[in-house]
């Protein structure tokens, strides 16, 4: 059975720089995997289901594989918001920071193509899926079902990926995901089918602040994309967030969060 704990010097001394470096991230409680060498592909036709936090099952890996790149899986709690500069990610990353503030201090990744890795925690209980696009022209969203590519792995240009002096792994904590950008995000929440513990942990804990706006705007988009009665759907997330929201939120702004996702829905309705 792999033992769960730290590796010894013994372990290490034989492993490549990327090899170590994976060891430091499963250390760290990151999933990882090993992709095709100077690359972003994974070697493992089912990564999805193998990412790894055991030191052994990582040596072997990089015995295999020495100069194969490391990969990080997204979800279980953590999401990255990827910044692709080819396709107006840094003019849309200025945008949103215009109208919302500063990106808080998290582990940031400059990639090898230019782009930011931003690392955030998700609040308990919520899964994000993938996405693209919806905070804006080159920025995504790695999720569940998702990796990214850790340093020092290469770009296939041969730039090294690197971690922001001031916002390296291990000295700063995974920030919260700022609660504008989970509203933001909540609409990719929506169409999913979520497991029924994430409803019952809405139902049972309520949402604080930083969450509330999210949680409002994934109840809303539950009820509208099942063809709730819209003023019966109006009421019950009204009546949510008057029992369940740790404080209220104001009842123009729960009109304001549904009418926004009321457009959603409907856009989406337009489209199909």
């Amino acid at each position: 059975m792999h033992s769960e704990s730290n590796p010894s010097p013994l372990l290490t001394s034989s492993l490549s720089k990327l090899g170590r470096a994976a060891l430091a991230y499963v250390g760290l409680g990151l999933r990882v995997i090993p992709l095709a060498g100077q690359g972003k592909v994974p070697i493992l036709q089912d990564w999805g289901s193998r990412g790894t936090l055991l030191p052994e099952i990582v040596k072997d890996w990089w015995t295999e594989w020495p100069n194969a790149n490391v990969g990080g899986l997204t979800g279980r709690g953590l999401a990255v918001v990827d910044i692709d500069p080819a396709n107006g990610g840094l003019i849309s990353l200025e945008a949103l920071q215009d109208a919302h503030g500063p990106i808080p201090l998290t582990p940031t990744v400059k990639t090898g193509s230019g782009g930011t890795h931003f690392w955030f925690r998700l609040p308990g209980g919520l899964r994000l899926p993938n996405s693209a696009g919806r905070l804006g022209p080159g920025v995504d969203v790695r999720g569940d079902g998702g990796q990214v590519v850790l340093p020092p792995s290469i770009h296939p240009n041969l730039t090294p990926y690197s971690w922001l002096g001031e916002a390296r792994i291990g000295e700063v904590p995974f920030a919260p995901m700022p609660e504008w950008m989970l509203f933001e995000l909540a609409g990719a929440t929506t169409g999913a089918t979520a497991a029924p513990v994430e409803w019952t942990a809405l139902a049972d804990d309520g949402a604080a602040e930083g969450t509330r706006n999210a949680s409002l705007a994934r109840i809303a988009g539950h009820l509208f994309r099942r063809f709730v009665n819209p003023p019966l759907a109006v009421s019950l997330v009204k009546s949510w967030n008057a029992v369940n929201c740790h404080p209220p939120l104001p009842e123009r702004e729960v009109e304001t969060i549904i009418e926004s996702i009321a457009g959603r829905e409907l856009r989406r309705r337009e489209g199909a």
